[in-house]
C-alpha cells in the first residue's frame, strides 16, 4: 500500500491525477484544465473532508491500494462537460449530464491506474457510480481513511478530483 505520509508517493499520485485529468479533458473534450496553482494537495484525515460538488462520480479501487477515486463538479461544470462530450447544447442537469460525469470519472480513474501501475498492478477499478448530492453531505464509515483533494481550474470554474485511501 502507498504510504500517504511519503511526500514522494503523494507527489506521484498528484502527478498521475494531473496528467490523467489533463489528457482526458484535452483529448475527449478539447478543453484545457490545470491544477489550481494555489493548492497544496496533501493527504488529510477523512474527518477533514468536505463535499465540494453537486454531482459526484466515484470509482472504487481494490488491491494493494484500497479506496476510491472521486470527481466532484458543480452543476455548471457538469453541464459544460456533458455538452462538450456529447456535442449538444445541454441547459440543465439530466441523465446525459450524470452519464457524462460517470464516463469522465471512469476514464480519469483508468488514466490514474495506468500512470501508477507502470511497474506493478496496484489496484483494480470497480464500476463507476454517480451521485447527485444536492445536500452536500458525505459520511465516511472508516475513520482510518485519508483523502487527497486536488482542485482543477476549468475556465472560471473549479472542480475536484479526490483520492480516498485506507
Amino acid at each position: 500500500m502507498i504510504e500517504e505520509k511519503n511526500t514522494n508517493q503523494t507527489g506521484k499520485i498528484v502527478d498521475a491525477v494531473g496528467s490523467s485529468t489533463f489528457d482526458i479533458f484535452n483529448t475527449m473534450l478539447s478543453m484545457e484544465v490545470n491544477i489550481d496553482p494555489a493548492s497544496k494537495p496533501s493527504f488529510l484525515p477523512v474527518e477533514k473532508d468536505s463535499v465540494s460538488g453537486d454531482i459526484c462520480g466515484i470509482v472504487g479501487i481494490g488491491g494493494k491500494m484500497t479506496g476510491a477515486i472521486a470527481i466532484l463538479v458543480n452543476e455548471k461544470v457538469g453541464i459544460k462537460i456533458a455538452s462538450q462530450l456529447l456535442e449538444e447544447n445541454i441547459t440543465e442537469v439530466n441523465e446525459d449530464v450524470l452519464g457524462s460525469i460517470g464516463e469522465m470519472t471512469n476514464m480519469i480513474a483508468g488514466g490514474i491506474k495506468t500512470a501508477l501501475t507502470e511497474d506493478e498492478d496496484l489496484f483494480e477499478l470497480a464500476i463507476p457510480i454517480v451521485i447527485r448530492n444536492e445536500e452536500k453531505i458525505i459520511h465516511h464509515l472508516n475513520d482510518k481513511c485519508r483523502v487527497l483533494t486536488i482542485p482543477f481550474l476549468l475556465e472560471n470554474d473549479t472542480f475536484f478530483v479526490k483520492i480516498y485511501l485506507l
